[in-house]
């Protein structure tokens, strides 16, 4: 990633979460991938990934259920991710539905982001390595 930046390119990386960012460059733009209870993978998030945060990192969370929205909304107040990053909320792709998601951050009037997971939409769902 280092050498990338060196050379002029924008880079990113989406990353769940689970090991550290410390060392990733500066330059880097990061989008961090916290697993909600309903993800089948939750507490694999590092929590000291939020002090390794960038104004330009990214918090993106999977909603997979009303509890998950909850809990998130929750996360997010608890650690000032609205207040200095910006969060995305999807829909956990079959599980529910982009509309109710929208309708829910409206509702609750959330300042998460919708953000659709298009690879789904693009390729289907079971389709890996796009």
């Amino acid at each position: 990633m280092n050498t990338l930046c060196d050379q002029g390119y924008k880079v990113s990386l989406e990353t769940s979460g689970s090991k550290s960012v410390e060392h990733v460059d500066p330059r880097v733009k990061i989008i961090l991938d916290v697993k909600t209870p309903d993800s089948g993978a939750a507490n694999s998030f590092l929590m000291e990934n939020i002090r390794f945060s960038t104004p330009s990192t990214e918090y993106k969370f999977v909603i997979c259920s009303e509890e998950d929205f909850e809990w998130s909304e929750e996360f997010c107040r608890q650690h000032k991710l609205f207040e200095n990053f910006v969060v995305l909320y999807s829909p956990s792709y079959g599980q529910v539905s982009e509309r109710w998601l929208a309708e829910k951050i409206l509702q609750k009037n959330s300042s998460a982001r919708l953000q659709l997971q298009l690879h789904k939409y693009i390729w289907s769902s079971e389709t890996r390595g796009v």
